[in-house]
């Protein structure tokens, strides 16, 4: 499942029903503008638990095998041009 929110949106949304894939056990990835990345991994963390999720950037990444991935549109982009269908990121 993917779960993006656009630039100044602020992203006020319900952790526990902005992520059912996270639910069933699938991976989930959470799309963030770069500059609202951080804060928004920290409220992910919060709600899911911080062994639960992880964050890739164009630089970094920290726990990239987590079960939620907070990362920007490009990285995600990225990911599903270079894995296809083996990004199990809801991608066909």
């Amino acid at each position: 499942m993917i779960l993006a929110t656009p630039t100044g949106s602020e992203s006020r949304w319900s952790p526990p029903g902005g992520l059912p894939a996270f639910a069933q056990g699938q991976r989930s990835y959470y799309t963030a503008p770069i500059k609202a990345l951080c804060r928004e991994v920290l409220r992910l963390c919060k709600a899911f638990g911080s062994s639960n999720v992880g964050m890739l950037t164009g630089d970094a990444s920290v726990y990239p095998t987590a079960p939620i991935i907070c990362c920007t549109a490009e990285v995600l982009a990225n990911i599903a041009l270079r894995d296809g269908s083996r990004a199990h990121a809801g991608l066909s």
